[in-house]
């Protein structure tokens, strides 16, 4: 009977223990969540694993003052929980030695989420004959800051 009484008189102390241990550890677990989603927050290149682009053209060979209509999307997502919502801005470059700008625009901006933007604008063409131009590819930035997209531009060839 009193090793019965002494068992019971030790449990309260096992009780508190375990459930200090587990509340350390749930506290630490939320300290580091939190300091994961602060580094998310404040850096977005740590926040978006990947991105990516595809830049198409409606036409791989033109010749002078045809019109090219070029399509950019960019692929790119946060993570999941939470998701923040940054401000988004895309400057799609082109070789300005051989085309120009004869509808819609080269810069797409709005505020949100991924997947990403899709735009279209055209160029119309003004450079040399016989030469083939590669479109670089587009630069993307999240709250001001530059993140590096994978993907292919296509080649022009101007006849």
């Amino acid at each position: 009977m009193q090793s019965l009484l002494r068992s019971m008189r030790r449990s309260p102390k096992i009780v508190l223990i375990v459930a200090f241990t587990f509340l350390t550890v749930i506290a630490g677990l939320a300290v580091a969540y939190g300091i994961e989603v602060w580094m998310r927050k404040t850096n977005p290149l740590v926040d978006v694993p990947s991105a990516e682009f595809l830049k198409t053209v409606d036409m791989t060979t033109v010749r002078m003052g045809d019109v090219l209509r070029v399509d950019v999307f960019i692929g790119w997502h946060g993570h999941v929980l939470p998701e923040f919502t940054r401000h988004v801005k895309v400057v799609d470059p082109y070789p300005e030695d051989y085309f120009t700008i004869v509808n819609g625009s080269n810069i797409y901006e709005y505020h949100g989420g991924g997947p990403g933007p899709s735009f279209t604008y055209t160029l119309r063409v003004v450079g040399d004959q016989g030469k083939i131009v590669q479109l670089p590819p587009p630069k993307f930035y999240l709250d001001g800051v530059e993140i590096p997209l994978s993907g292919t531009s296509p080649q022009i060839q101007i006849d």
